[in-house]
Order: structure tokens, then sequence, then C-alpha cells
């Protein structure tokens, strides 16, 4: 049995223009990149033995 198929699909106009994503991709704010930057290098990472000790931080 093939694994392959065709499928045939009606798209609106709208989402053809944003490439099948049905919401606008924008760029993270400067802020934002900081923070990736900052858990990709393990930096300003908050760290918890349990989770109760998380939740008690939250406020939770």
């Amino acid at each position: 049995m093939s694994k392959t198929a065709n499928i045939r699909a009606i798209i609106e106009p709208e989402l053809k223009l944003g490439r099948g994503i049905p919401f606008p991709i924008k760029i993270p704010k400067k802020k934002i990149k900081q923070v990736f930057n900052d858990t990709n290098s393990s930096l300003n990472i908050n760290k918890y033995k349990n989770t109760k000790k998380l939740f008690d931080q939250l406020g939770i």
C-alpha cells in the first residue's frame, strides 16, 4: 500500500496570503528576545525543588 496521497482543498484567499497560517506572524519584541537568549544560556532562571515551592512563589 502506498504511503503517499494527494489531497485537494479549497482555501480562503486570506489564508493563502498568510502562507496557510491564520494569524499574523510578528517578530518578538526586544525584551522577549532577551528572555529567549537568557534561557538558552541558562541565565536568570528560577529553579524550584518541587511544584509546591514554585506555586508558593507564584502565589497560586
